[in-house]
């Protein structure tokens, strides 16, 4: 199956930004506001001649030199089991031209069909990355010094097996925050010491704010952070103003399963960088369902 991003009259979002002021570089009058109207139609009518376009795919973006890109990313739900392995040969040809593997989880899990799959992206030339399936809830007593010490060792886990799985990555290293903070607490307990959501999304954002840290410090590059804005709603938008910024630092990869030319469930002053439009796509030689993104060429870079 192909898949392409249309943008038309009524598109609104980054891509669109990204588009109109391209089309003011060339001298076109517009206003660079990610709103595309007819005044933007009709400038890319102008830039690629073509006859009143009613909507523009990647192709036509491309002819303006911006290049958007389909990815694929993979964990243990893709393959093993009653799955064949996953055929990168038939996964490039399909269109896709970088992939994120699941590597870890917790302090623990190693993703192992991640070792072949990292090698044939690697043989493909396809970009590949690695993520972390965060565990952000306290296996130890509630005290910062002890949530500190459960993200670097969740980091170091991750850190320790992509080295051997992926060496230096061609994409960013991900935090997947899908959990939130759970004190290993009775409720009684939690209480107690005045445990609020409040308390309770500031310590999950300071657990990924050391894992996110930690990893930056340790290879020199700054990771993403892959979340939904169910999740920031949930773990992470009652943090303080400061932590929250803190995040906003890192590139954000965006869950929101919609069509269209920019994802409908954001994140108010966070924008994405990697788009996941779909958490049950299909493409030739990925058994089964699949995640699907889309990115900027540009903002792959780590």
């Amino acid at each position: 199956m192909r898949y392409d991003l249309t943008i038309s009259s009524g598109s609104t979002g980054r891509i669109v930004q990204r588009m109109q002021a391209e089309l003011v570089r060339r001298g076109e009058d517009l206003t660079v506001d990610g709103k595309c109207g007819p005044k933007t139609m009709g400038a890319v009518a102008r830039a690629l001649c073509l006859p009143s376009p009613k909507a523009i795919g990647r192709v036509e973006l491309a002819r303006l030199g911006i290049d958007v890109r389909l990815g694929i990313d993979l964990s243990g739900h893709n393959e093993g089991g009653n799955k064949r392995p996953v055929n990168f040969d038939k996964v490039k040809a399909a269109g896709v031209s970088f992939v994120w593997l699941k590597l870890s989880e917790g302090a623990s899990y190693r993703n192992h069909e991640a070792m072949r799959q990292a090698d044939e992206c690697q043989r493909l030339d396809l970009p590949v990355g690695g993520y972390h399936f965060g565990d952000p809830s306290a296996k130890r007593p509630l005290d910062l010094a002890s949530l500190a010490a459960d993200a670097v060792a969740e980091a170091e886990h991750y850190l320790e097996w992509r080295r051997s799985v992926i060496g230096v990555p061609t994409l960013s290293d991900v935090l997947d925050l899908e959990e939130a903070y759970q004190a290993n607490l009775t409720a009684a307990a939690w209480a107690a010491i005045g445990g609020t959501s409040r308390r309770r999304a500031e310590l999950c954002a300071l657990w990924c704010l050391t894992w996110l840290e930690h990893v930056e410090r340790a290879t020199g590059r700054k990771p993403m952070l892959y979340t939904g804005r169910w999740a920031w709603q949930a773990y992470l938008s009652a943090a303080p103003a400061e932590l929250l910024e803190r995040l906003r630092q890192h590139g954000l990869w965006l869950a929101s399963y919609n069509t269209g030319s920019e994802p409908k469930r954001t994140i108010a002053g966070y924008p994405w960088r990697v788009w996941q439009f779909s958490g049950s796509g299909s493409v030739d030689g990925v058994d089964g369902k699949v995640d699907l993104n889309w990115a900027l060429a540009e903002d792959l870079a780590p």
